[in-house]
């Protein structure tokens, strides 16, 4: 009997730890937001409660971080595994694929065996965000994907055919910038907002 609970004990903890590890990669990135935020005296909020672990099916933003010239309305996005794809299709939906981990002479190595999941209808994501009347700041939608996954990718059909494109950090997707937090967080600490707008 015993051996029973141990095994439901497991299997309980394996499927915990995708959540375990958005927990604290969120814990993470609000951290160095913050310190970022005020190393720079730029404004970071939340738009609404439980904002830091948001669903992706939630239909505003999750949080703004205010700059000089740029107002970064950001909604979040989770990767349950760094090994898997995100694929985005032509008629705004997206889907998540798959990649079993197999050892090649002890080395773990993504196999090319690729599992497509569930297709989802990306939801018209509401990123107005309240300014001043008299603001000429910049509004720069964003999906940030935290925790990171392995790749993103665009899917199109070309001679009838499903093909993908990869896609890097600031690339467009419809109305928004798909973006992973590292080059989020670089470009807050970076970035020259002055001359993005005037230069």
């Amino acid at each position: 009997m015993n051996g029973y609970f141990t095994i439901a004990g497991i299997l309980l903890a394996l499927c915990c730890l995708p959540y375990v590890r958005i927990f604290c990669k969120r814990i993470s990135l609000y951290l160095r937001l913050r310190r970022i935020c005020r190393k720079r005296n730029f404004r970071l909020y939340g738009t609404h409660f439980g904002w830091l672990f948001s669903p992706w099916w939630y239909p505003r933003h999750d949080f703004v971080v205010e700059g000089d010239h740029t107002i970064y309305a950001v909604k979040l996005f989770a990767a349950k595994s760094k090994t898997r794809k995100l694929v985005f299709t032509q008629n705004g939906s997206f889907y998540w694929v798959k990649r079993l981990m197999l050892m090649s002479r002890g080395i773990p190595t993504l196999a090319q065996l690729e599992i497509p999941g569930k297709t989802h209808k990306l939801p018209d994501y509401d990123f107005s965000v309240e300014t001043d009347v008299w603001s000429s700041a910049y509004i720069k939608p964003v999906l940030l994907v935290n925790p990171i996954c392995h790749e993103f990718c665009r899917e199109y059909v070309e001679m009838n055919a499903k093909k993908e494109e990869l896609l890097g950090s600031w690339e467009r997707i419809g109305r928004f910038y798909l973006c992973s937090s590292s080059r989020f967080l670089d470009e807050l600490e970076t970035y020259d907002h002055q001359k993005y707008i005037y230069g």
